[in-house]
């Protein structure tokens, strides 16, 4: 259910409404995800090759709208995003990150 959201664009549109609440700065994070934070300051995030506008890449650089959003949610919450790229969705899917070793499309860990 969750990936054929991500897949939809409903998951960009749950992005921005989530965007709108930073923008006045407040930021309401358990002492736990600060911890996690701390701890992580590199995510790496999973993005595909083939997908514009809203995910893909160019000459090994991850582009996109979802690239866009990841990378201001995390410079609010101050870490930076690694992009592993050269996967199709379906290569995504499959991949080591799906099960939670990393981030995959859509999703972070």
């Amino acid at each position: 259910m969750g990936l054929s959201l991500v897949k939809s664009g409903t998951f960009y549109l749950f992005l921005i409404f989530v965007l709108s609440g930073f923008s006045y700065g407040q930021l309401n994070l358990t002492l736990e995800e600060k911890q996690w934070l701390k701890d992580h300051p590199v995510v790496k995030v999973a993005n595909e090759d083939d997908w514009p506008p809203f995910d893909y890449s160019e000459n090994g650089k991850a582009l996109g709208l979802s690239i866009n959003y990841v990378e201001i949610l995390f410079s609010k919450l101050g870490v930076e995003a690694e992009f592993i790229n050269g996967y199709s969705w379906n290569e995504l899917l499959k991949h080591p990150f799906a099960a939670g070793d990393g981030a995959g499309p859509a999703w972070i860990h």
